[in-house]
């Protein structure tokens, strides 16, 4: 009987062990779900930004503020960016390191006028005025009067003037020069070359004739 209070000891003890075996159980179990949770929610939030694509638009050079997509389709991504195209605009895109890149290249409308012809012709932003007269299929001479720089880009409504010159060979008063006047009449290159007819003063060439380069004009005076 006196052994009794020491076995009761015991299973106390063994009793309170089981109970901080379980306890301490319990919270690994928890500390693994917990852990799990943690891995899915990363894993989850990578898998959205993996997903997640974004744009970055440049019209005629101008970068646009980015923005998030949900598809890589050009016209869509232009909607909602809000970014009105033509039907004779350039649009180019590429896709790279999970962005896409979209070049927007507005169409300019030119008129090239030339040889008493006018030619529309449709350019886009960054071509020049060279390119409007290859387009156009118009040369200019050395000696022609260009109203823009070969170099200067193209602006939308912008009219490209050629004037046509010629050399001329003006014989007046004993002496013969070279006139290099721009094309029209012989009235227009005899004005231009500062010549001036009497009223009974005669000239091998009608007055209106167009002339040519290396024409020769003769003026005879009468007194």
């Amino acid at each position: 009987m006196r052994r009794r209070p020491g076995r009761r000891k015991w299973t106390t003890v063994s009793r309170a062990r089981q109970i901080e075996k379980a306890r301490r159980e319990k919270f690994t179990r928890l500390g693994v779900s917990l852990a799990l949770m943690c891995g899915i929610t990363a894993a989850s939030v990578a898998s959205v930004a993996a997903s997640t694509w974004h744009a970055s638009i440049q019209v005629d050079g101008s970068t646009q503020p980015e923005i998030v997509i949900e598809s890589t389709d050009s016209d869509s991504i232009l909607r909602k960016a809000s970014v009105p195209v033509s039907t004779d605009d350039l649009v180019s895109s590429t896709i790279e390191d999970g962005k896409v890149f979209i070049t927007v290249r507005k169409a300019k409308h030119v008129t090239v006028a030339a040889d008493e012809k006018t030619t529309p012709v449709t350019l886009h932003y960054g071509d020049t005025v060279a390119e409007a007269l290859s387009q156009a299929g118009v040369t200019v001479g050395s000696n022609d009067i260009l109203s823009a720089p070969k170099t200067m880009p193209v602006t939308d409504g912008m009219e490209i003037t050629v004037t046509r010159r010629v050399t001329v060979k003006i014989t007046a008063d004993g002496t013969t020069k070279d006139y290099l006047v721009v094309k029209g009449t012989v009235a227009d290159a005899l004005s231009e070359a500062g010549i001036t007819l009497g009223s009974e003063d005669i000239t091998d060439k009608a007055l209106t004739d167009q002339v040519t380069d290396g024409m020769q004009i003769r003026i005879g005076r009468v007194s």
